[in-house]
């Protein structure tokens, strides 16, 4: 069909209508790409597709399409060995969640006499992977943080590094609040310089606090210092922060390998 006459149709406008109604970007893509089939038994074909679509919302209602995400850029970084991202895992496990939701309301509680319905058989292609979906939930609560769950390393060292951070702002608490420093304090609170816990004095008592300068306020009345009571344990704290790290590298690329294993099935799925 020549432009012309898809203009006289205004079939641009019935695909804008179609693609703003799609659930998804990638629904949208492929909305986007229809043109006029010109083929019988193609049109056929896909008059069938449409009507065994309509057949099963008529029966279930709408289908369940939350948590489609084009993942088709990490599917392709995973297949040379690179590590996602936590959101990129997190769209997968969306994308894997959904396909198995999909595939349930697809093939599940549907009539004998539905053989040969095409979205019968669409949905009997997805393939479920509960597995890798939920070692993907049970690790990551959102585009930034990784579950104490995730492996029992990273539990471990999240607890050193709790209890070394109580016992860090005891001790300086205790410092702070004593009729010795009370004077010179700018305030009293324990807050944080580079990963290193400090207290603030007043610029004109810092020589009276032992202790290592991390900052200043931007009017200079205030110096930020880590007593050397606390240097140690604040070091221990960062030795543990960088252990932290590398433990979630790892948990990264052991559910990054996991997505590998499955990566054929989920492009297929997606």
């Amino acid at each position: 069909m020549d432009e012309k006459a898809l203009k006289i149709l205004e079939f641009d406008k019935i695909i804008r209508k179609l693609a703003a109604m799609a659930a998804s970007e990638l629904g949208r893509e492929l909305a986007e790409s229809l043109s006029p089939e010109t083929d019988y038994s193609k049109v056929q074909s896909l008059l069938e597709e449409t009507s065994a679509g309509v057949s099963f919302i008529l029966r279930k209602g709408s289908p369940p399409l939350g948590g489609i995400h084009d993942i088709r850029g990490s599917l392709k970084r995973v297949e040379i060995g690179s590590v996602l991202s936590i959101a990129e895992l997190l769209k997968i496990g969306d994308v894997l969640r959904c396909g198995r939701i999909i595939k349930q309301f697809l093939t599940n509680d549907v009539p004998a006499d539905w053989e040969g319905n095409i979205a019968l058989e669409l949905g009997r292609q997805i393939t479920g992977f509960k597995n890798v979906e939920d070692a993907i939930s049970n690790a990551i609560i959102s585009e930034e943080e990784i579950s104490d769950r995730a492996s029992p390393e990273l539990f471990s060292i999240r607890r050193s590094i709790r209890q070394k951070q109580d016992g860090i702002k005891d001790k300086l608490l205790s410092i702070i609040r004593s009729n010795e420093y009370k004077k010179i304090m700018q305030a009293a609170v324990v807050t944080i310089r580079g990963d290193r816990y400090v207290i603030p004095v007043k610029q004109e008592y810092k020589s009276q606090v032992p202790g290592l300068v991390h900052d200043m306020s931007a009017s200079g009345a205030t110096v930020f210092i880590e007593p050397l009571a606390v240097v140690e344990a604040n070091n221990e704290i960062k030795a543990l922060l960088i252990r932290e790290q590398h433990e979630i590298e790892r948990i990264l690329q052991e559910l990054s390998a996991k997505v590998a294993e499955i990566r054929v099935e989920l492009g297929i799925n997606v």
